[in-house]
């Protein structure tokens, strides 16, 4: 283990160089993606300039930077996992809204209709959300109930729904 304070002191080019290498491989663990893993450590290098001024020890500069990066990498994933059920649910939203032919009607007709075994209070926000196109934050404050509450029982109806359809 290198003596990060020492190395900063002596060498900053070779120490900054040392840590961009750990950092990367912290983000490359667990990304899994070359350039996915530099924007993280990016974001991170941005975080850590940002709050550098919050680090008491020097020592622990680089376990914190490891940190930083995990937990950012962290965040990428949940974000890109959003994305990938936004787009999803964008699809399913067209197939709804889509009157173009039959086969899209019988769509929209069994999803609607599958949204009923999800409970009332459930099957109010899958319809709000995904068939007249409401808002998370338009719902919560419709059923007088916390966003977050919203989002955690779409979140669970869409995994429910795609049980149900695969």
């Amino acid at each position: 283990m290198l003596n990060s304070t020492a190395l900063f002191q002596n060498d900053k080019e070779q120490f900054l160089m040392h840590l961009y290498q750990q950092m990367f491989y912290v983000a490359y663990s667990k990304i899994r993606n070359k350039n996915d893993a530099l924007d993280v450590v990016q974001e991170a290098w941005i975080k850590i300039l940002n709050k550098i001024d919050t680090l008491k020890d020097e020592e622990k500069l680089v376990a914190w930077a490891k940190s930083i990066t995990y937990h950012t990498a962290l965040n990428m994933l949940k974000k890109k996992a959003r994305e990938r059920e936004q787009s999803d649910l964008i699809d399913l939203s067209y197939t709804i809204s889509s009157n173009n032919s039959i086969e899209d009607q019988v769509i929209a007709y069994v999803v609607k209709e599958s949204f009923v075994t999800f409970g009332e209070e459930t099957e109010r926000m899958m319809t709000y959300r995904y068939i007249d196109g409401y808002k998370s934050r338009e719902i919560a404050e419709m059923m007088n109930i916390p966003e977050g509450t919203v989002k955690a029982r779409l979140s669970r109806g869409r995994t429910k729904l795609r049980k149900m359809f695969d």
